[in-house]
Formats: C-alpha cells, structure tokens, sequence
C-alpha cells in the first residue's frame, strides 16, 4: 500500500515555520505539522510541499477559515487536497 503523506498547518503569528515542525512517520502514514505565522506564510508552506510531491493533503486550522482555505487552495493548485476544522460552538 502507498503511504499517505499530509500537512497540518497551524497559525499563529510567533511561530516560525523554520523551527515549529514535527514529523510522524509509519510506512503507511507520513504526518507534518507545521506552525506557520500568517496566511502568506501557510501558502509558501503548503506550495513548497506540493511542487516537490511531499503531501496529498494539507489540512488547516480553524484560523484560516474559508477565505484561508480558498487562498492555500490557490496556491497549491489541483492535485492537493486542502481541508480546514470548523469549531463548533
């Protein structure tokens, strides 16, 4: 079975996405999470992983909403599932 690769990014403007990083790995699933400070961040991010082939999905925190969603989306293109957490009040 091919290994499912994927990010979590999570905003918060003190993280610096060059140090707040983690990864899990098993040979079925690759995990990344990646703490990223704004949404210009997130998308460069979330770019770089695609072009080079490391993830099928990126996953975003609540943070983004839908409008952060939608421009990590348009950064990576087609090809990447982008999906985000809504919090239920």
């Amino acid at each position: 079975m091919k290994q499912f690769r994927f990010v979590f990014l999570v905003m918060c403007p003190d993280y610096d996405s060059a140090v707040h990083r983690t990864e899990l790995e098993s040979p079925l699933c690759k995990s990344i999470m990646i703490g990223v400070k704004d949404l210009d961040d997130a998308c460069a991010q979330a770019k770089q992983l695609a072009d080079a082939g490391e993830v099928q999905k990126i996953e975003l925190c609540g943070a983004f909403g839908t409008s952060g969603a939608q421009a990590v989306r348009d950064a990576v293109g087609d090809g990447v599932i982008v999906s985000y957490i809504v919090d239920l009040a």
